[in-house]
């Protein structure tokens, strides 16, 4: 797929250390939020224990839901993430017998793929940058650490393995020139991406769009990219899209989701009220996506999102800050499709949000995280430059562990004040 990354001597190293820090932060969450108080987590694992239990994959039932009006599952979902799942809830069960250990074992496998996507993003922003640039560091810290991606790929759903497959998605679209070989990777991780989570489907315009946007392709060359991709992607789907036409009667299982919280908003409008204010999606979308860390309780601690508030102003005001006779490079010239991929995910939401009579979730807007994160690097490194890089990365890194600590902290004792 392309040369080697260039990297200076010190950086794998140090992105060995910074790897192992965002495992261990990642682990802490899993320890500190309570069982079954993330945002679907007892359907996430209902669903893990049905493969495990029976070797098939579940059908979303009217029955079933109407049965206890006050649950919902997760059975119209993909199955790859609790395919993966089931190994891991097997082995545990039958040596502990208990579902506290089970759940903090899946919890510490998604954490491993929440993880794996800071390494992936520090060699996408390699791909755009000379070695030892500091936004590769930046991209990576702020993966690492921003409290709500931590925490979404620190407890149990499909988000952790559908965000990691997104951004390796990158990786293929970053390569340049754009040949069939990055076409047939690019179609094949947003496949899987797909067989985990169906709102990252939203990115398959990227797929024509990257090679014009990033890499200034000709349309008859980004076509053929977009048709090999398509078509790799549609071959690793289809078994799942004709098994959803043959239940659902839609390909995309959207009938199972939709009758789900339908019947939800029938049976407790209290409950489906609460879900979704047209006047609250963008304000809750953006707290949300740095987060908020219950979903019975909707537990959040204010010091975070003023934090990354400020932060993204920051990263705002070093993007107006002019170049002088410095021209942009590879990263800032992709800017237009790192906007394009966070608009698309941020339609999912509205998508998801509407349809499914869901809340404004930031978490629909990882998908596009490390895009986003590319694109704010670059706002705070337009803020400093030279020797002065180093203060910035390492001020910036020793905040967000800072805040880090104290989020572990605060949400030990919420969750055990409320044991």
């Amino acid at each position: 797929m392309g040369p080697r990354v260039a990297t200076r001597r010190w950086e794998l190293p140090l992105l060995g250390g910074l790897v192992v820090a965002a495992f261990a932060f990642r682990v802490a969450l899993a320890i500190a939020i309570a069982p079954l108080q993330a945002p679907d987590e007892a359907a996430h694992v209902r669903y893990v224990k049905y493969i495990s239990v029976h070797a098939r994959l579940p059908v979303q039932s009217e029955f079933e839901f109407s049965r206890i009006a006050a649950r919902w599952d997760e059975y119209h979902q993909p199955p790859l993430a609790y395919l993966l799942f089931a190994p891991i809830d097997r082995l545990v069960r039958a040596r502990s017998g208990a579902a506290l250990p089970t759940l903090r074992a899946l919890r510490v496998q998604n954490a491993l793929y929440g993880t794996a996507a800071v390494a992936i993003g520090f060699f996408a922003a390699a791909l755009l940058t000379p070695p030892g640039d500091p936004r590769r560091w930046l991209v990576a810290l702020a993966l690492a650490f921003t409290p709500g991606i931590a925490v979404n790929s620190s407890v149990v759903n499909n988000d952790g393995l559908a965000n990691l497959l997104c951004a390796a998605l990158w990786l293929a679209l970053l390569r340049s020139p754009p040949r069939w070989q990055t076409a047939a990777a690019a179609g094949g991780l947003l496949g899987a991406a797909c067989l985990a989570k169906p709102t990252a489907i939203v990115l398959a315009p990227l797929l024509w769009g990257a090679p014009v946007l990033l890499h200034r392709a000709g349309f008859s060359l980004a076509l053929r990219h977009a048709l090999v991709s398509a078509g790799v992607a549609i071959a690793v789907l289809s078994p799942w899209l004709v098994r959803n036409v043959l239940v659902y009667g839609d390909p995309f299982g959207i009938g199972g989701g939709a009758m789900t919280f339908g019947q939800l908003a029938q049976v407790r409008p209290d409950v489906a009220e609460q879900f979704f204010d047209p006047s609250r999606l963008v304000p809750n979308a953006f707290l949300q996506f740095w987060g908020v860390f219950g979903t019975r309780n909707g537990v959040r601690w204010q010091p975070v999102q003023l934090w990354f508030t400020a932060l993204g102003v920051l990263a705002v005001v070093g993007w107006l800050v002019p170049l002088g006779g410095r021209g942009r490079d590879p990263l800032e010239r992709g800017a237009a499709c790192f906007v394009a991929a966070f608009a698309l995910a941020a339609f999912a939401l509205v998508y998801v949000s509407i349809v499914f009579v869901g809340g404004a979730q930031g978490r629909y807007l990882y998908t596009a995280a490390l895009p986003v994160m590319l694109l704010l690097a670059s706002g705070w490194a337009r803020l400093s430059n030279g020797h002065r890089s180093v203060y910035l990365v390492t001020g910036l890194g020793a905040s967000f562990v800072a805040l880090d600590v104290g989020l572990v902290v605060f949400l030990s004792r919420v969750f055990a004040a409320q044991s």
